[in-house]
């Protein structure tokens, strides 16, 4: 247990130095942010993750403080909480279940740092609440049948949790619980369903209590209706995303196609057949997950990893066990650690040294070095308006976004608009009637935006505005009445 959580913390560490390590995670940290200042989600930031996954981010943020470390920590831990179900799922094999459950906890915590898993993701967060009770399931954790009930119950929770954190994450609770009536009967499926309503429930109370249940349908439920009905944009070649995985699941894109040989071997018992029948099925619940989102993003994959790990595992643990070699299971977990974290060390390397010797906390950190030219001239009470860049430097900057949709692709991608519902020209000249004091653009995603809103922007900020820092493409535009210290433009070198 000791070495899983070493391993968390160990590699992934080298994502601390940086204050965002992917595009969403600014707009999940913002969210909670203002749910810590005592504004629900949706309320004054609009995003369509459901509640449950704000609570943990602003929980975290709570002891941490409203800082990107928080999200960071936060995440770490629910890797970490992943990590731990797939062992005890290893474990679920009583000849070499300690091996198994090791290898397939270390391979998660290694594979999980590339497909944008070092950032605050919904994925990372709504896994454990999945891997967690088949554990239990499949471990035979069973309570006394005076307490069966409570137990199953308590499951239903933890399937509805994973659904208020994503709501993709549909399918994995509905396959779970057809694993618990394998392993039991039908019946579980009421105390079950109780659970999960009640999860579900408790999550509607803070809306129904503040009148604000109708922008709670809109995010988790009318948000993906529009989104249904929005042709989404052309994703990248499917060889090129096959070629992404492969590498993003590496060794376990090679172990696995070892699972038909462990099923045949004649001292595979019946255990080792449940487990692998159990992660077969979560594996392509994942996979159907993803093809019906239609979207082929990194993240997305996160929840299929934990089930191919297992997988991969079990066929590392037997293979060493055939060839006589048991250094082929240490050999594997080090070339996987070292294949997906290696490239973050090296990286990191240079960063930390360069911090220590300058004294700067924001050296190779440009987001941060944009958030402190920021801090340093705003006024309190002075608007900032992150036009095209990250939502985290509302974060950074301790600012209030000028708009419910702070997500700038909310505002500025026509399919985004729609899922989102709103007008973005339209909002886009709310905002700017408000003269903000400060706008952050990014010249690197001109290609992507929608005409329509960015021509509105770029026709205010070269008649009202005036560049008073740029940091490689991106732009910091102060209003023409801000005090002259501003300029003249400052650039980076």
């Amino acid at each position: 247990m000791l070495v899983i959580a070493a391993a968390v913390v160990l590699f992934r560490g080298p994502a601390l130095l940086q204050s965002v390590a992917g595009a969403d995670e600014g707009l999940f940290a913002l969210a909670s942010r203002e749910w810590v200042n005592g504004h629900l989600p949706y309320t004054t930031v609009w995003e369509s993750k459901p509640p449950l996954f704000f609570a943990l981010l602003a929980a975290a943020m709570v002891v941490f403080g409203k800082s990107m470390l928080g999200v960071r920590l936060a995440t770490d831990a629910a890797i970490g909480a992943t990590a731990f179900a797939l062992y005890f799922l290893g474990t679920s094999v009583r000849r070499g279940g300690h091996a198994i459950g090791l290898t397939a906890a270390l391979l998660y915590v290694a594979l999980t740092i590339s497909d944008s898993g070092l950032s605050g993701v919904a994925e990372a967060f709504s896994t454990p609440f999945i891997a967690i009770p088949l554990a239990i399931v499949l471990r035979g954790s069973w309570p006394p049948a005076s307490h069966r009930f409570l137990r199953l119950t308590a499951l239903g929770v933890c399937l509805g949790c994973a659904v208020l954190v994503k709501q993709s994450a549909l399918l994995e609770a509905a396959y779970v619980a057809c694993v618990v009536v394998w392993v039991s009967d039908a019946r579980a499926l009421i105390p079950l369903g109780l659970g999960s309503g009640l999860s579900l429930g408790a999550s509607i109370l803070p809306y129904l209590a503040t009148r604000n249940v109708g922008l709670y349908w809109d995010a988790n439920v009318m948000s993906l209706v529009r989104r249904a009905f929005v042709s989404i944009p052309d994703v990248a070649p499917w060889s090129d995303i096959l070629r992404a995985q492969l590498l993003a699941f590496f060794p376990a894109t090679l172990l696995v196609f070892g699972v038909g040989w462990v099923w045949r071997r004649e001292e595979t018992d019946f255990e080792e057949r449940g487990l692998v029948v159990a992660m077969t099925g979560w594996a392509l619940v994942n996979a159907v997950t993803v093809v019906l989102l239609r979207e082929y993003l990194g993240n997305h994959f996160i929840p299929l990893m934990a089930p191919v790990c297992v997988l991969s595992a079990l066929v590392t643990v037997r293979l060493a066990e055939q060839l006589r070699r048991r250094a082929l299971v240490p050999a594997v977990i080090a070339l996987a650690l070292l294949a997906h974290a290696g490239y973050q060390f090296v990286l990191a390397a240079p960063v930390a040294y360069g911090r220590l010797r300058f004294h700067d906390p924001a050296y190779g950190d440009p987001t941060a070095q944009l958030a402190r030219f920021i801090v340093a001239r705003r006024g309190p009470q002075q608007v900032l308006y992150v036009a095209d860049d990250r939502t985290v430097l509302y974060v950074l900057t301790n600012a209030s976004p000028p708009t419910r949709f702070a997500y700038p692709p909310h505002l500025l991608d026509r399919s985004r608009e729609l899922v989102a519902g709103v007008d973005g020209p339209r909002e886009i000249a709310r905002i700017l009637s408000r003269h903000p004091a400060y706008v952050v653009r990014d010249l690197a995603n001109r290609r992507a935006e929608d005409p329509r809103g960015a021509a509105l922007l770029d026709r205010n900020l070269s008649s009202g505005y005036r560049i008073v820092y740029t940091l490689g493409t991106r732009i910091v535009y102060a209003a023409a009445g801000q005090n002259a210290a501003d300029t003249p433009s400052l650039r980076d070198r």
